[in-house]
């Protein structure tokens, strides 16, 4: 008692509700952004960004050795802006630099087509789609290996409020694959589909001869990637069957290709979190979304007329 008496310290007033509270974390963190903006610049950052660089070396057995040199860089770097001023957590920091834009260990990938004869072909897989020929049939053919059948492990979870939680673990059973070979008919929208174990020259011929005898007596038009199966150097099969003609996407484009668009439908709405208890059971569910797809197929509508092959800027980094 006597304590509290010659010691009095004045108490800041409770917050009254949930709102309070966190009107007043925001108020302090709009504070601390406020504070670390003044006292920040992006000189300033560039500036210890350098210095960064170039101690980026971290000491042996580091967590950053583990890590790619872009995101070395991006910790050490937080981490000496937050040495350097003291009274501001690293939090604040990432925060200001999100704030400002600045994204330091954001990296992206591309694929870019360095072909030729990139104008050309692509005009060609264009116009296909856009108007097509009289009387003939428009396919556009590719695989989809190693579709894999996993088994997962399914059951229920009891809570301790006496709930239960019924759904799918993480654990999952490899049962085999299958390599999916299909055709979309770009007229139509309608595809057609055929299992095998490989991907050879071999199971590309004999699915080729069922579309050309599907389309009996008609022209077929078939759009191809670059794999090494669709193109040898002396394609007899081509020789015999005049009336199939290959157009080939160029190198890396594969996009172009309108059967890729049906196998992320078939990923996203078929195989995505599908649990299968051997191969034949996946084949089968593959063939009767094929089937149950068909019976209200469209065809994709391509309205981009015109595809221009762009070239990244070299940009080079330390």
């Amino acid at each position: 008692m006597l304590f509290s008496q010659a010691h009095h310290f004045p108490q800041r007033e409770a917050p009254r509700d949930r709102h309070d509270v966190n009107k007043r974390r925001r108020d302090l963190n709009r504070l601390h952004i406020q504070r670390l903006d003044a006292r920040l610049t992006i000189a300033c950052v560039g500036e210890r960004l350098s210095a960064a660089i170039a101690r980026a070396d971290a000491p042996t057995g580091s967590k950053f050795q583990k890590r790619n040199h872009v995101n070395q860089v991006t910790l050490l770097l937080v981490e000496l802006l937050a040495r350097e001023l003291v009274d501001i957590h690293e939090q604040y920091i990432w925060r200001f630099l999100r704030a400002q834009k600045i994204d330091l260990s954001g990296r992206k990938s591309w694929c870019e087509s360095t072909d030729p004869e990139f104008v050309p072909k692509a005009a060609d897989i264009v116009g296909l789609y856009i108007s097509p020929p009289d009387n003939a049939v428009v396919l556009s053919v590719d695989e989809k290996p190693s579709i894999q059948a996993l088994e997962r492990a399914q059951g229920y979870l009891k809570l301790p409020n006496g709930r239960a939680m019924i759904g799918q673990s993480h654990d999952y059973k490899r049962n085999g694959t299958t390599t999916l070979f299909a055709a979309l008919n770009v007229g139509t929208g309608e595809v057609a589909g055929r299992h095998y174990k490989r991907r050879r020259r071999v199971e590309f011929l004999d699915f080729m001869n069922r579309m050309v005898k599907q389309y009996q007596g008609k022209e077929i038009h078939v759009v191809l990637d670059n794999l090494s199966t669709h193109k040898p150097k002396r394609d007899l099969w081509l020789a015999r069957h005049p009336n199939v003609h290959f157009h080939y996407t160029p190198t890396h484009t594969s996009w172009l290709n309108q059967i890729e668009i049906w196998f992320s439908i078939l990923s996203g709405k078929s195989l995505k979190g599908g649990s299968f208890a051997s191969v034949p059971e996946l084949i089968a569910h593959i063939d009767a979304f094929i089937a149950n797809y068909n019976e209200d197929a469209r065809p994709f509508v391509w309205t981009k007329s015109v595809v221009h092959q762009k070239r990244m800027k070299p940009c080079f980094a330390v």
